[in-house]
C-alpha cells in the first residue's frame, strides 16, 4: 500500500501595503477663500483697530500686517513661476495684483492710518493720499509682550524718505503685495502653490459670490493643476476682490 498524498495549496504573494492605502486617485486640494469686505482691511488682530490713532497701530510686533523692517517682501510668484515685479517707491501700486487700480508716490502722499485698504467695499474707507512720507515706528523697549499698545512716548518712527534704496523697495513691496489681508493672503498662497504640480488636482471657491465669473468671487472645479489650468486657477485667484459681508 502506499502512503495517501497530501495536497498542498500554494501560498499567494502578500503585498506589503495595505489594501486601504492604496489609490490611483491624485490628490485633491480644494482652496475656500474668504473674500468677504473684512479682507480688505490692513490690520490684524481684530483689536488693532481700537488703536488706530496711536503709534503702536504702524508697528509690526502689534499690527502684525504692517510693514516689518526685519522682513524682506518678495514679489508673489505667477502661474509659470516667474516672480511679479518690484513695486516703486515713488510710484507704488495701490494693488499689486490690479494694477488699473492706479500708483500712490509713498515719499509724499503715504496714506493715514484707517486708509491703507483697497476701497473696494464698505469695509473700507479707501486708500486716500495723504501729506507725508511712509513711515514705521519701533518699539524702544526690549521685547514687547504680544498684543500690548505701550504709550506712544515708547514708540520712535522712522521716516522712509531717510531709508536705503533697498529698504524703500522692500517697504514698496510691501504696500503693493502684502499691505492688506487680502493682498498677503494671495502672496503666501501664490508662493506655496508653486510647489504644487500636475500630480495634484486643485479647485477654488469663495465664500462670497461663488458663482460670480468676474473678480466679484469664483468657483473653479478640482482639475489637473498643470498647463492652461494652471494659469486659469491663478489667474481667477489673484485677480480677486473683497466685495461684501460674510454669508455664514
Amino acid at each position: 500500500l502506499s502512503a495517501p498524498t497530501q495536497a498542498l495549496a500554494s501560498v499567494p504573494a502578500i503585498d506589503d501595503e495595505p489594501i486601504y492605502t492604496v489609490s490611483n486617485v491624485p490628490p485633491t486640494i480644494m482652496l475656500t477663500l474668504d473674500n468677504s469686505g473684512s479682507m480688505d482691511l490692513q490690520y490684524a488682530p481684530i483689536p488693532v483697530w481700537a488703536h488706530i490713532a496711536r503709534r503702536c497701530y504702524a508697528n509690526s510686533a502689534y499690527n502684525r500686517l504692517y510693514y516689518d523692517p526685519n522682513a524682506t517682501y518678495v514679489p508673489p510668484m505667477k502661474a509659470d513661476g516667474t516672480r511679479y515685479p518690484n513695486s516703486s517707491y515713488s510710484s507704488a501700486w495701490r494693488n499689486g495684483y490690479i494694477t488699473s487700480m492706479g500708483t500712490m508716490d509713498l515719499g509724499a502722499a503715504f496714506p493715514a492710518p484707517g486708509s491703507y485698504g483697497g476701497g473696494t467695499s464698505t469695509y473700507t474707507p479707501g486708500l486716500t493720499a495723504g501729506a507725508g512720507a511712509a513711515y514705521y515706528f519701533t518699539y524702544n523697549g526690549g521685547a514687547p509682550a504680544p498684543g500690548t499698545c505701550y504709550p506712544d512716548a515708547d514708540y520712535t518712527r522712522v521716516d522712509m524718505n531717510s531709508a536705503s534704496a533697498a529698504q524703500k523697495q522692500n517697504f514698496a513691496n510691501w504696500f503693493s503685495y502684502y499691505r492688506t489681508r487680502m493682498l498677503a493672503m494671495k502672496s503666501a498662497i501664490s508662493e506655496a502653490f508653486r510647489f504644487i504640480d500636475g500630480n495634484f488636482r486643485v479647485g477654488l471657491h469663495t465664500i462670497t459670490n461663488p458663482g460670480a465669473r468676474d473678480d466679484q468671487g469664483a468657483f473653479q472645479p478640482v482639475t489637473a493643476f498643470t498647463g492652461a489650468a494652471r494659469t486659469t486657477w491663478y489667474d481667477r485667484f489673484q485677480s480677486l476682490r473683497a466685495p461684501g459681508g460674510t454669508p455664514l
